[in-house]
């Protein structure tokens, strides 16, 4: 009988692939743990934006409010089935008022005095940018590959294929945490929160925003420039009482399913590599890459 699938599984893809070097590689192996960092740490400082890109301004926002609740006023319109208690209050007594005259007055004076009306800033910008300084040191994000061929991958994170490329798998069995991960989503223009209508609708009460969505397209969206990388990952935050700017997890040994040594990793790395995988990884195999000059790629 084939196991059911975890329900943690998020994608159907089975193997992923760390580039390391060679010392990394030999503390993984011993002590069976995956450095889990801060976006603070990498080496793409625009990967996960500091900022939060807003395409209004907070008075853009006041004005886009007062126009809707003065639509709204002018014609009567339904209280939004989410609106706040105040706003439900202030519908329902002009919508009862019998003289439109009076109705277009409020409307008016909403739209000349909207920045006295409507408090400022309307949607907290610096509260969601607090929340964002605050999360980026204690988000702890695990970054692999798709590709264990890649040979700009070899020359940055291999140490120029002296390092390994170690390949895990998605285990249903041990509930691994590469069942959640994602893949990375690159694209030239930075990632944005939602748009002026979306919080006019959403603090209307019509369309709430989801805002951990867009907290999430932070956190999985790079530049163009590092397709090459074809990067699946998945973000967490620090454990309690954990200091600093990365961490170094448990992965379950089962998970390590290959190593794949760089095609200019030294005699002595490979012997110490083979020994630790021999000692605690007895399932795993060892590989070594091969450069094919030939076919301009990398063979194992």
């Amino acid at each position: 009988m084939t196991a059911a699938p975890n329900p943690n599984r998020c994608h159907d893809r089975q193997y992923f692939y760390k580039y390391v070097t060679p010392s990394t590689a030999k503390a993984v192996l011993t002590n069976r743990t995956l450095r889990w960092s801060s976006p603070l740490v990498f080496n793409d400082p625009f990967d996960v934006p500091r900022n939060l890109s807003f395409d209004f301004t907070a008075r853009e926002l006041q004005e886009a409010l007062a126009e809707d609740l003065a639509c709204m006023i002018e014609t009567s319109a339904a209280t939004p089935p989410k609106a706040m208690p105040m706003l439900g209050v202030l519908l329902n007594a002009l919508r009862n008022h019998p003289a439109a005259a009076y109705r277009a007055y409020i409307a008016n004076d909403l739209r000349v005095n909207a920045l006295k009306s409507i408090p400022e800033p309307a949607i907290g910008f610096r509260g969601f940018q607090d929340f964002w300084d605050t999360s980026i040191p204690t988000m702890r994000i695990l970054c692999v590959s798709e590709n264990a061929t890649s040979t700009v991958m070899w020359a940055h994170y291999a140490a120029s294929h002296t390092g390994t490329a170690l390949e895990f798998e998605a285990l249903d069995a041990v509930d691994s945490p590469l069942l959640m991960v994602r893949p990375v989503q690159y694209q030239a223009a930075p990632p944005k929160l939602p748009s002026k209508q979306e919080w006019v609708e959403s603090l209307m009460g019509r369309h709430p925003i989801e805002i951990e969505h867009f907290f999430k397209e932070y956190q999985y969206v790079k530049g163009e420039q590092w397709a090459y990388e074809q990067e699946w990952r998945i973000v967490s935050f620090a454990r309690p009482g954990e200091r600093g700017l990365s961490a170094d997890y448990n992965f379950s040994a089962p998970e390590l399913r290959r190593v794949i040594l760089g095609a200019n990793c030294s005699v002595e790395d490979e012997s110490h590599i083979r020994s630790l995988v021999a000692v605690t990884y007895p399932h795993a195999s060892v590989v070594r890459a091969r450069l094919n000059h030939e076919l301009r790629r990398i063979d194992f």
